[in-house]
């Protein structure tokens, strides 16, 4: 769950320009996705066409919750929000934005129960309510002269400085504020709305929330509010804004939350500066913000202390870690030599699947995991797991992998299974996992087949039959066979908790519930001989780890106290030891215990999960609340549910290109890609599958009139569609050359259209863009500059004005990754080629093929150091043009080698590469409480570039132009931007070992 700008807009303002229209995956959702529009008085929802019926009751209670929390909140409904509900991914999430436009998303997959948005009843309602306060917090622009600007200009999202100041001056300032403010109180919307009598009451209530503030604790330190950030870089990284906002609203709440609705702090908040968030409760508290938040800080510490006094009533569980500190881990199965096999998501590292050894040693499997989901295994080593390989195409679904005895693997048919199980009897398999089912309907199902030989006899597949339903009650989870019988056990949960149910295959409706808690049971394992079962609870307010007998239903025996939290619990094949997935404060972490019931704690403690924080109200007196109108109030209980589609209209199709609205528009210094002083605009549909974009304003070189105006298209599944039409200033830095040896600039007018086709699969790790284009341009040259080289003899190869017609082709591909503690992507590959053929009548016409790839090698990333490799090569053939040209130096030149300002040659080919090592001088990773500003590292970096243009072909008779030097950045955070300025000095070996300083403010490859 987070608050969000909209990224794909980002994108649009590069993507829908003259020769960059890649038709890229600028929507929101996956290409070609239907969708229905449900209308009430305050809604517009966009939903799955498929499942638009079975979500009506949905979208009446999400009105009815919008219409409660703006009362409360004292907030105004002007017109309708549009709400989207998706069903892309096969996890649960949501964000919500106003900028450019107010949109809240929910998604409608379910949480799986060891996540801390885990509700085991109805994410979609807690879920809906944390992005309606989102929305109802940041939709608020009370201040005159910017709710004015907002009204005139619209949202805007910045792209040059103009616009900058623009957003600076028109943006609803809460907006702004710090991100744990925001998720902090969307958080004590879903726990305050939550009934308190609830197992699911809201993560303000969660066992996997106090769970961090008590290992913080343990360790005698809850992170300062400088810490609180998206971009934190230790565990848990940026979930930090959630924690600690709750624990800071959690305690406003209870110190002051009788008298004081805290949708009045929300409201003052409002009404501060941009990115001013201190002084706000100074007037309605009397006192700022960080003094507030030390207090809440010094109380959690004594609340958490006193907890862990009550868990350490009773022998603790001491284990040993055998996974990497600051790695997530999923739930491991056993291999016959005795080693685990998990996945494991390090710090520095993309998810993998990993051994470990008894004594920590662990190894490479080869297999990606994606999904962090959980592993089964068999005594034999027959493995089975889930994974969403999100490599190329994010919006894939799970799906099932068998991984055999002798190393071998294959993929089970079927989509959006999770959390499997299956059982082998020599050839003949039994398979039973979750299903994700359209409007987020989790399913039960099973399916059986035999182990044939692959193609050609090379390895195994499993041919498997139809997936069956096994009936239910309330929510499955969990799923796992028990050894030696014909039965199948799993986990429901519903409103009031959550219950342990075993059943014959062969007849479901024979159930036997063997434990019910209040609250999470997590992953169920057998013994090897399916006499005892291993399974995860929280219902004490710590998850730990339980032993039951089949034979004896509700008697449940404790085998952990963990003062952290225990998510599994995995006997091994010879039943001496039990592997468990435990935390610490420095993450999840793998360890092994033994299975001896003398080892084990005789009783595990119960804490309360407090709700609000238990600290005293203050009495102190504070300054009355200013008047508004309406007036924010306490929150009120939630109206019960009510069954039907009451309020909600019929739902009818969406279709993209009616639903074009305008977004904004503002003044900007890049009225067209070339730059001019104008405004430029947007419009899109509410999930921007289209785009429009539009400038119009002067040229930066001559001040004639330009513009632009583009569109582009993912409405369809498999392609994208762009256009564009175009009057624009084009420079040439010292392309003109006379006899005299002196060079000149010169500006050309173009005026053109073009027309795209093509697709781009952007994913987790990797993604990769195409597209041809058509299109025809007029230049001709701007009167005025001539001047400059009358009366001499023009040498240089002459310049074209006329008609050209061409196609473009483009292939990009990325495969590059952030990490936490990086400066820049690093472990990944690009690649960039681009294909053009110009017809300019007559007999001139004009071939370019231009590449460029890059490798960054993550040589130390514990100490954030890189080798960077970078080449190009350009090919050039038909007539002479300069426009056409490739270039060493100047503007317009090659961007190698650095260090040559003033252009110093031309030609038809073109080869460079660089070589450069990247480290942190200073890995400072300091933030200045609650500002938006921190400093996180200093970089520098050495080089060696070199390049060559020649008149024959790449690497031709040409001169070599080479320097050498370094670079030193300074790497910032600035709200949600960061940025790294920095200088460099370059020794310049065909300018007779000329030092060259410069200034740049972005990384060269």
């Amino acid at each position: 769950m987070r608050r969000a700008i909209v990224p794909a807009l980002l994108a649009v303002l590069a993507t829908t320009v003259p020769g960059q229209m890649w038709g890229s995956d600028s929507a929101l959702t996956a290409p070609g996705t239907s969708y229905a529009v449900i209308d009430t008085d305050h809604l517009r929802a966009l939903v799955p066409r498929e499942a638009a019926e079975q979500l009506r009751p949905v979208v009446a209670r999400a009105e009815a919750l919008y219409v409660h929390l703006a009362a409360d909140a004292g907030f105004v409904i002007q017109e309708r929000l549009t709400l989207w509900f998706s069903d892309d991914a096969d996890s649960h999430n949501g964000f919500s934005t106003v900028i450019p436009r107010p949109l809240v998303n929910i998604q409608l997959a379910p949480a799986l129960p060891e996540s801390a948005i885990f509700t085991g009843h109805d994410e979609l309602e807690r879920t809906i309510i944390h992005e309606l306060a989102h929305h109802i917090s940041n939709d608020r622009n009370p201040l005159g002269f910017r709710r004015f600007l907002d009204r005139v200009f619209g949202r805007v999202l910045p792209f040059d400085p103009l616009s900058l100041v623009v957003f600076y001056l028109a943006t609803p300032a809460h907006v702004t504020m710090p991100s744990f403010w925001h998720e902090g109180l969307a958080q004590w919307a879903e726990t305050t709305y939550a009934p308190a009598e609830s197992p699911w009451a809201g993560r303000g209530r969660d066992s996997l929330t106090h769970m961090i503030w008590r290992m913080d604790a343990a360790a005698g330190a809850v992170p300062p509010v400088s810490d609180w950030r998206p971009s934190y870089h230790h565990w848990p990284y940026g979930s930090r804004v959630y924690h600690y906002g709750l624990a800071y609203t959690r305690w406003l709440e209870a110190a002051y939350g009788r008298n004081l609705p805290f949708w009045a702090l929300v409201e003052q908040q409002s009404h501060q500066w941009f990115l001013s968030f201190q002084s706000a409760t100074k007037d309605t508290i009397g006192v700022r913000h960080q003094r507030l938040i030390d207090r809440a800080r010094a109380d959690l510490l004594t609340e958490q202390g006193k907890q862990l006094a009550i868990l350490r009533s009773q022998p603790v569980t001491n284990t040993k870690r055998l996974t990497p500190v600051e790695a997530t881990v999923a739930a491991p199965a056993w291999l016959p030599d005795g080693r685990l096999v998990a996945a494991i998501n390090g710090r520095f590292d993309l998810p993998t699947q990993r051994t470990i050894s008894a004594d920590g040693q662990i190894d490479g499997t080869g297999r990606t995991a994606w999904s962090m989901g959980g592993i089964r295994g068999l005594p034999d080593g027959t493995c089975i797991y889930g994974e969403t390989d999100g490599s190329n195409d994010p919006w894939v679904h799970s799906r099932l992998h068998v991984l055999f005895p002798d190393g071998g693997s294959t993929t089970l048919p079927g989509e959006r299974l999770l959390q499997p199980d299956l059982r082998r009897d020599g050839d003949t398999v039994q398979v039973v996992a979750l299903q994700l089912q359209p409007g987020g309907i989790t399913r039960l199902v099973q399916a059986s087949g035999a182990i044939r030989n692959g193609f050609l006899g090379i390895g195994k597949r499993v041919d498997l039959g139809a997936w069956a339903a096994v009936p239910v009650e309330g929510r499955p989870w969990s799923p796992t066979f028990r050894p030696g019988t014909g039965e199948l056990l799993w986990v429901e949960t519903d409103a009031k908790g959550s219950r342990l149910v075993l059943a014959p295959l062969a007849d479901p409706a024979k159930r036997t519930v063997l434990w019910t808690v209040k609250g999470r049971l997590l992953h169920p394992a057998w013994s090897a001989d399916g006499s005892q079962l291993f399974v995860c609870a929280d219902h004490t307010g710590v998850a730990n780890a339980w032993r039951l007998d089949p034979a004896k239903p509700g008697v449940a025996v404790p085998v952990t106290n963990t003062l952290g939290g225990v998510l599994a619990c995995v006997p091994s094949p010879d039943g001496k030891t039990l592997a468990i997935l435990d935390h610490d404060r420095q993450g999840p972490f793998l360890a092994r215990i033994a299975n001896d019931p003398a080892t084990w704690p005789p009783a595990v403690p119960e804490i309360d999960l407090a709700w609000p924080a238990p600290v005293a109200q203050d009495t102190a007196a504070r300054p009355p609340l200013p008047e508004r109108h309406p007036q924010p109030q306490l929150a009120r209980p939630l109206p019960p549910p009510v069954e039907g589609v009451a309020g909600t209209e019929a739902p009818r199709p969406y279709w993209s290109l009616p639903n074009v609205r305008p977004l904004f528009w503002t003044p900007t210094t890049v009225a067209t890609p070339e730059g001019g002083f104008g405004v430029a605009g947007y419009a899109a549909d509410p999930l921007f599958k289209e785009v429009a974009a539009g400038g119009a304003g002067f040229g930066l070189a001559k001040g004639t009139p330009v513009g632009f105006a583009a569109w582009s298209s993912s409405a369809l599944e498999w392609v994208q569609l762009a256009g564009a039409a175009w009057r624009t200033e084009r420079a040439y830095g010292d392309q003109v050359v006379t006899a005299d040896g002196q060079r000149h600039a010169y500006v050309e007018r173009a005026t053109g259209a073009q027309a795209a086709i093509g697709t781009g699969l952007a994913g987790f790790k990797r993604r990769w863009f195409g597209y041809v284009a058509l299109g025809t341009e007029y230049s001709k040259q701007i009167p005025g500059l001539e001047n400059d080289w009358d009366n001499q003899a023009v040498i240089s190869a002459p310049r074209f004005s006329g008609r050209e017609d061409y196609v473009e082709g483009v292939l990009a591909y990325d495969d590059t990754t952030f990490f936490p503690t990086s400066y820049a992507f690093e472990d990944g590959d690009t690649l960039i080629v681009k294909a053009r053929h110009s017809d300019m009548g007559g007999e001139l016409d004009h071939n370019r093929l231009f590449g460029t790839a890059t490798k960054v090698i993550s040589t130390w990333p514990r100490l954030g150091q890189q080798l960077v490799l970078g080449g190009l090569v350009g090919v050039g053939a038909g007539d002479p043009l300069p426009q056409g040209r490739f270039s060493i130096g100047g503007a317009t030149g090659l961007g190698l080698p650095r260090g040559y300002n003033d252009l110093e040659a031309t030609g038809d080919h073109a080869l460079a590469w660089s070589a450069a090592y990247r480290f942190s001088v200073l890995p400072a990773f300091t933030w200045f409480g609650t500002t938006p500003f921190g400093f996180r590292q200093l970089i520098g970096e050495v080089f060696y570039d070199a390049a060559m243009v020649s008149e024959d072909h790449p690497g031709g008779h040409g001169k070599w132009y080479r320097s050498a030097g370094g670079e030193l950045r300074a790497e910032w955070e600035i709200w949600l931007i960061r940025i790294a300025p920095g200088i460099g000095a370059a020794h310049l070996f065909q300018k007779h070992g000329e030092i060259s300083p410069y200034f740049t403010l972005a990384f060269q490859w």
